[in-house]
């Protein structure tokens, strides 16, 4: 389901401002396109991110950064590491090839 705002403040229980600025942090953290709603997904994240704030005596902007580092954009990072393996693996091949040929 998707949700204005007011609707998420409602699901999550707390105030307009921390939503706003959950969906700004979300837009600068490129999980968020602007226009896009906020969804059933961003609810637990939401409340991780309150409980971290609250558990750790945090501001919200810290809470929400340790909080969404953890999913920051993981296929994308996972892609690249992926990548380098896979070029690493080339070069090993490569070398052991021009070894074995000599």
């Amino acid at each position: 389901m998707k949700y204005q705002n007011e609707e998420f403040v409602s699901e999550v229980n707390d105030k307009l401002g921390n939503v706003k600025f959950f969906r700004a942090k979300l837009r600068e953290k490129d999980m968020l396109k602007n226009r896009e709603l906020l969804s059933d997904k961003h609810i637990p994240i939401f409340i991780s991110i309150r409980n971290e704030k609250e558990t750790n005596n945090l501001t919200w902007d810290e809470a929400m950064d340790k909080v969404l580092d953890q999913y920051d954009s993981p296929t994308e990072n996972d892609d690249n590491v992926l990548y380098a393996i896979l070029n690493e693996l080339k070069e090993i091949k490569l070398i052991l090839k021009e070894n074995t040929n000599k």
